[in-house]
């Protein structure tokens, strides 16, 4: 084989935009570190079960006295990897539900793609506001009951016992557990069978499509 004519042939590779993520200095996203870190090393996580109740107002605790802006919750989220290592990360979703449910400002935002590690349960509980997770979601959703969450990658097993809110997946859906009075927006992929999706009053939206359960008018994002 020449070798030569074999490397002309492939022509050129596409060139990938690389993200840079730029840690900044922050005193209260420093101490908000400190507290999580604390709050995982508490965790004694059963392999199975309901525990995520518990150990979400556990969290609840930890911060409720303590001072911090949207914009802290943000750095937090991209300081979170010096913790990926520890086998209960995955739980880190509840820990940052506890920061947003906690605040009184409106708009968030989570940056989960510089991890390696799966988060679950982000939007834990949410009632108000709108959360943009910029990466992918494990099981987001869990309990929502209304607001906005944007997830600007994939989402795996879209969380159950939803009561309401909008979600837009800009990525693709693997699955979920069904829901209530969720409005409900894929614009990836939609890997999921509708055939006996129970939904309630929800309904799903494919690329804009009205495609399952009970038609509303899609709010503006």
């Amino acid at each position: 084989m020449n070798i030569e004519n074999y490397l002309e042939g492939l022509g050129e590779q596409n060139v990938q935009e690389v993200k840079e993520i730029v840690v900044v200095k922050n005193p209260v996203s420093d101490v908000l570190c400190k507290i999580f870190k604390d709050w995982l090393d508490a965790q004694k996580l059963p392999t199975f079960g309901g525990y995520f109740n518990d150990i979400y107002t556990d969290a609840i605790k930890q911060v409720k006295e303590f001072s911090y802006t949207a914009k802290d919750i943000k750095e937090f989220s991209i300081k979170m990897k010096v913790c990926e290592k520890d086998n209960d990360f995955y739980v880190s979703g509840l820990f940052l539900a506890a920061l947003i449910n906690e605040s009184k400002e409106e708009n968030f935002e989570i940056i989960t793609e510089h991890l390696r590690k799966d988060i679950y349960y982000m939007g834990f509980r949410l009632k108000k506001g709108t959360v943009t997770i910029s990466g992918n979601a494990t099981m987001p959703g869990v309990q929502m009951e209304g607001g906005c969450m944007i997830v600007k990658g994939n989402v795996e097993d879209l969380g159950g016992l939803i009561k309401g809110g909008k979600m837009v997946v800009e990525g693709d859906l693997s699955s979920t557990r069904g829901f209530e009075n969720l409005e409900l927006h894929v614009n990836g992929k939609l890997k999921i069978d509708l055939s006996g999706l129970v939904v309630g009053s929800g309904a799903v939206y494919h690329k804009g499509e009205f495609v399952y359960g009970t038609r509303t008018i899609p709010a503006r994002i």
